[in-house]
């Protein structure tokens, strides 16, 4: 069974899923993706669509989630499970003694599934995925330093959620999408590899968060990197390598406007999923 179907179809995610906590003080550890693969390939102008995606209205650390990112590939790849296409693109294509052939390359846009919960390399167990990452510290922290250079991504969204402390103790989920009908946002995130207990690779993203506008910022200090559609190129550009540009990237993206709205507390559970957990509450 290939290594993704293993992943889909075990157990294993959706019991480590359930446990994890839903408010725990980090950024969008909910978010929310039901627009298709359909219309996602059409706003995001796809080469290559690898695994299927399932819509859901509560998405949580560990579960697949869906990322976009430019790989420079040799020729354009429809089979990915014949050619033996990765993350990192395809090898350089060699003669029968071993001699690289100089193949043109071309860029690639593809959309993927990877695990959410970022795992160094070179991490050792036990290691605690990470969701997040930081937008300030993104160039220069070992843990995402590698990733941010070489495997940079944007993970579609419809919105995200978060929960406000109120002054009784409870805590109370909203809902942030971008208005009317919860058009697609596109998250910042990144990609990073590492080995399972097969060892076999396997793909592991965070989503990179800011801090939060004034307006924002009554519910909770940060909020995801929001990329508006005229930075996604520069962001998923495989030649762009040099921290001093990403940094400038980074700063240079403008705080989106998104629209906070009052939901159930049962997208506190993660066995919870569907309309009702994005609907307006009194």
């Amino acid at each position: 069974m290939p290594l993704l179907s293993a992943f889909l179809d075990s157990e294993a995610f959706a019991l480590r899923a359930s446990s994890l906590p839903c408010h725990n003080g980090r950024v969008c550890g909910r978010f929310s993706l039901f627009s298709d693969d359909e219309d996602l390939v059409s706003l995001f102008h796809i080469d290559l669509v690898v695994g299927e995606h399932t819509p859901s209205w509560n998405v949580a650390p560990s579960h697949p989630i869906r990322v976009i990112l430019d790989r420079m590939v040799s020729q354009p790849v429809q089979d990915p499970a014949a050619t033996g296409a990765s993350l990192s693109g395809q090898p350089p294509r060699q003669s029968h003694n071993g001699e690289r052939l100089d193949t043109p390359l071309i860029r690639q846009r593809q959309m993927r599934l990877v695990e959410w919960g970022l795992v160094p390399e070179w991490a050792k167990p036990p290691f605690r995925p990470m969701i997040n990452a930081r937008s300030e510290t993104l160039v220069e922290k070992p843990s995402f330093r590698v990733a941010t250079s070489r495997r940079r991504c944007l993970v579609p969204a419809n919105g995200y959620f978060e929960w406000q402390q109120s002054d009784a103790g409870a805590k109370q989920p909203w809902f942030l999408s971008g208005g009317d009908d919860d058009p697609v946002l596109a998250f910042a995130g990144i990609i990073e590899m590492r080995k399972d207990l097969e060892n076999h690779w396997w793909p592991t993203c965070a989503i990179v968060t800011r801090s939060a506008s004034d307006a924002l910022g009554q519910i909770h200090e940060r909020t995801p990197l929001v990329m508006s559609p005229h930075v996604w190129d520069a962001w998923l550009d495989p030649a762009l390598a040099d921290s001093a540009q990403i940094r400038g990237l980074l700063d240079a993206v403008p705080v989106p406007a998104l629209t906070p709205r009052r939901v159930s507390r049962a997208v506190g559970s993660v066995k919870n999923n569907g309309p009702d957990l994005i609907r307006t509450i009194d």
